[in-house]
C-alpha cells in the first residue's frame, strides 16, 4: 500500500497520508489499518494529509467502503490538510454520516492542523 497510516507518538495523533489515487482495495486496506490503530488509541485525533493527492476523486465503491468502516471508529477530532474542493465535498458527506462534522476542520498547513488538534 502506497498510503502511510501510523500513530505519531510525538504529536499523539493518528496520521493518514494519502498518496495518489485511492481505489477500492486501497480503501479497504486503509480502513483496516485505521481500525487497528484506533482500537488501540480510542478517542485519538486524526490528521488526514491529502497534499500528495490534491485531486482525489473516490469512486462509489471506495466511498462506500470508507463510510461503512468508519462508522465503527471512535476518534476525537479530525484535521484534513491539503484538500481540493471536490475532496472537501466528499469528506464533508462522510464526516456528516459519522456525526463528526463539528469536530472536523480543513487546513492548508500541517502545523495549523496539529495546533488545532492539540487545542492551541
Amino acid at each position: 500500500m502506497k498510503h502511510n497510516i501510523y500513530y505519531d507518538s510525538d504529536s499523539q495523533v493518528v496520521v493518514m497520508q494519502v498518496i495518489g489515487e485511492v481505489n477500492a482495495d486501497d480503501a479497504a486496506m486503509m480502513m483496516e489499518k485505521l481500525s487497528g490503530l484506533l482500537a488501540n488509541n480510542s478517542g485519538t485525533n486524526i490528521l488526514a494529509d491529502f497534499r500528495q493527492s490534491p485531486n482525489l476523486n473516490l469512486d462509489r465503491q471506495s466511498r462506500g467502503i470508507i463510510q461503512n468502516a468508519a462508522k465503527k471508529f471512535k476518534f476525537g477530532k479530525a484535521a484534513l490538510v491539503g484538500v481540493s474542493p471536490v475532496t472537501r465535498m466528499i469528506a464533508k458527506v462522510i464526516l456528516a454520516v459519522l456525526g463528526k462534522i463539528e469536530e472536523s476542520r480543513f487546513f492548508n498547513a500541517e502545523d495549523e492542523a496539529l495546533a488545532w488538534l492539540k487545542g492551541e
